[in-house]
């Protein structure tokens, strides 16, 4: 039987702090497809379930390279709850990760609305409950990259503009991953 090696968050702080940074990214690639093995018994071999699992641990690595601690997933209670929880700059976030499911070339805003529309309440909520600051939406797009994220203009102004269309909802963020760019807007000191 084979072993399914510990992709659990404390293992991979563990695996970083003895090994660095470079390493750690290449450990994570290396073993995707075992990973993906391993979610699809866990899953009972339901793709959703699958693009979801792997789009929260991108988010994961992403939330860290942008300077984020205490990050955490949200366990599953009553009523709808967000999918992670992080903390930067003396402010606790509750973030919402959604698998886009399309390629990045076909994100639009009207696009990104609907997934926000359904989504952000969750996060909002888990906020409330949980005393955080702030919340946020993180959309995935296309195939995961674990290697680190870019800035992307494009993906900035999808951003930006799906915030303006909302009106600019205070203590909220929104956050853009193809690949291996990224946008987030507003900023988070924003």
């Amino acid at each position: 039987m084979a072993t399914t090696p510990s992709f659990s968050l404390e293992a991979l702080k563990q695996y970083r702090a003895i090994h660095g940074p470079r390493r750690l990214r290449a450990y994570i690639e290396s073993n995707l497809a075992p990973l993906v093995r391993y979610l699809s018994c866990k899953y009972h071999e339901n793709e959703d379930h699958i693009c979801a699992a792997l789009a929260e641990m991108l988010a994961l690595v992403f939330l860290r390279s942008e300077g984020f601690a205490g990050l955490g997933f949200i366990g599953r209670g009553a009523g709808k709850t967000a999918d992670l929880s992080a903390s930067r700059g003396g402010l606790n976030y509750a973030f919402e990760v959604c698998s886009a499911r399309t390629a990045e070339a076909d994100l639009s805003v009207d696009f990104l609305e609907l997934k926000y529309d359904k989504k952000i309440r969750q996060a909002r909520a888990s906020g409330k409950k949980g005393g955080l600051d702030r919340a946020g939406l993180i959309l995935v797009s296309g195939p995961p990259s674990f290697s680190g994220f870019k800035p992307d203009g494009r993906l900035a102004g999808l951003a930006r503009g799906l915030y303006e269309r909302k009106s600019r909802p205070p203590a909220t963020h929104i956050c853009l991953l193809a690949g291996g760019r990224a946008a987030v807007f507003p900023g988070w000191e924003g």
